[in-house]
């Protein structure tokens, strides 16, 4: 009987199951489905360069891709993604890339939940600040290497919260060995040691304020080297201490501002209310951490959400963070009302809250259903003959398909000049029958190629002379772009394709 309680109890569908399937409901409910996570281009190149390690037996060192740069030295220091993405790729097609992108969001959504109800106590709260923390990830859903960096955000933030602050040393030993394998996984393991690095703070902070036990000094310590361990540790890679010089040297450039996820978030844009929402409640509950003596969360949202302020692609990381100190936050926020008659309204709104959830509060916490949804969902993503939602492909709206088509009738030696996102696309399609003259990696680039390379697509510049440079006889881009205004005007240059999204015009 025993035992048949443990299995219905587990086959009772709970919030950490509705947590865990939460990016599978979203991504189902749009109009795009799971190709949704196909609308950035980058993921063209990053399944190619892994294609190419994988049949060379050799981490890409020099770049392979454009015809603007052929052979120059090239970091490919998310090798391990790509070499992920690749065999999948190279046993599903995109569907595959797909497929584990889904799987990654649904344990950072559950994993997410985890820590925020271990944290607060209260299963309502901590899904409402998942369900808004990771819908404010969406503005970076794309099957991208971005995606690691936020599951492994939220793993660290666990580790650190079971080592009690330091007091327990099995979850900081972990932490390392994670760090050596997020290096080789995406340039987001530099949040990892701002994290520990964070709690090592708050140690000390407590320690010079006098606020809290003797050991806190020595949790400090075992923080400090456990932040020092981490840092060493990501140098274990193909290109040691050069990734963190040639990162640090890449975020200093000028030219990032033209770039959509490095410029500050559009407050505009609907999707940035959840963001909104995010900020403002870990603003207003900063002052509460502090004053409750939880350095750590204080000042990781303060840091944090500079950088998402600055950068928009600093955002999951922000909402991520802040979801679980929330929801500490608001528990006892609310806890307080029991003294405050002028609120009592809402603390009574609240407590009904709490009761009519109380069966889903109080079932499994094991995400048995969730993982047979997300099973099934894999299962009609990885099919041959999928359709409707579960149908993984390239938005034709986003990418010029049927312009390519005609590309690939010209001479394999052709040069052609299109934007760095359709770059991207052609890399994903004709490598490498064709290079291309620029795609998603800005960083590879350069400062000075990128300024020219930006002034050529808004129609200012001497792009004459790049293309004369460079050899250009094509141009493929958007139809309502300035560059396409201009070639329309220019002696030599003669519109051979245009579907009214994309237009191609030859050198003659």
């Amino acid at each position: 009987m025993a035992l048949w309680r443990v299995l219905t109890r587990s086959l009772t569908p709970s919030l950490i199951d509705l947590a865990f399937l939460y990016p599978v409901i979203f991504l189902l409910s749009g109009p795009a489905g799971v190709s949704n996570l196909l609308r950035d281009g980058d993921t063209g190149w990053h399944v190619r360069a892994g294609e190419w390690m994988l049949n060379h037996g050799e981490v890409l060192k020099t770049d392979v891709f454009s015809y603007t740069k052929p052979g120059a030295p090239w970091f490919a220091w998310q090798w391990l993604s790509e070499i992920i993405f690749a065999g999948l790729h190279q046993r599903f097609g995109l569907a595959g890339v797909v497929a584990l992108s889904v799987v990654i969001l649904c344990a950072t959504s559950g994993l997410l939940f985890s820590l925020a109800n271990r944290r607060s106590n209260s299963s309502p709260l901590a899904i409402g600040f998942t369900f808004l923390a990771i819908a404010a990830t969406t503005v970076h859903w794309h099957a991208r290497p971005l995606l690691f960096s936020m599951c492994l955000t939220v793993v660290f933030l666990y580790l650190l919260w079971l080592s009690r602050d330091g007091e327990r040393i099995g979850p900081l030993i972990l932490l390392p060995l994670l760090s050596a394998i997020w290096v080789n996984l995406h340039g987001g393991f530099i949040t990892g040691i701002l994290l520990v690095g964070a709690y090592a703070a708050a140690q000390l902070c407590e320690w010079l304020l006098a606020t809290a036990p003797p050991d806190t000094l020595r949790r400090f310590r075992r923080l400090a080297l456990t932040a020092a361990a981490c840092l060493a540790a990501t140098l274990i890679n193909p290109n040691t201490y050069h990734v963190h010089v040639f990162i640090a040297q890449y975020l200093r450039q000028s030219f990032l501002d033209r770039i959509p996820e490095f410029m500050s978030p559009d407050f505009h844009a609907r999707s940035m209310w959840t963001f909104e929402s995010m900020l403002f409640a870990g603003l207003v509950f900063t002052f509460w951490n502090v004053r409750r003596g939880r350095y750590a969360d204080a000042l990781l949202i303060i840091v944090t959400g500079h950088m998402a302020l600055v950068a928009v692609r600093n955002v999951p990381i922000f909402v991520l963070i802040a979801a679980p100190s929330a929801s500490v936050c608001m528990r006892e926020w609310l806890e307080s009302l029991q003294t405050s008659t002028a609120a009592a309204w809402l603390k009574r709104g609240a407590d009904s809250l709490l009761a009519g959830m109380s069966d889903l509060v109080e079932s499994s916490r094991l995400p048995v259903i969730g993982l047979l949804g997300l099973t099934l969902a894999i299962g009609m993503i990885l099919r041959p003959n999928a359709s409707g939602r579960f149908h993984v492909q390239l938005d034709a709206r986003l990418f010029p398909a049927a312009a390519t088509d005609y590309l690939a009738t010209l001479p394999a030696e052709s040069h052609i000049f299109t934007n760095d996102e359709w770059g991207d696309y052609l890399t994903y399609r004709l490598f490498p029958r064709t290079r291309v003259y620029v795609d998603g990696r800005s960083d590879f680039y350069g400062q000075e190629f990128m300024e020219a390379y930006g002034n050529t697509v808004e129609g200012r510049g001497d792009w004459t002379a790049d293309f004369a440079r460079y050899g250009v006889e094509t141009v493929l881009m958007p139809v309502d772009s300035a560059l396409v205004s201009i070639l329309k005007l220019a002696p030599g240059w003669v519109a051979v394709y245009d579907d009214h999204r994309a237009i191609i015009f030859r050198h003659i």
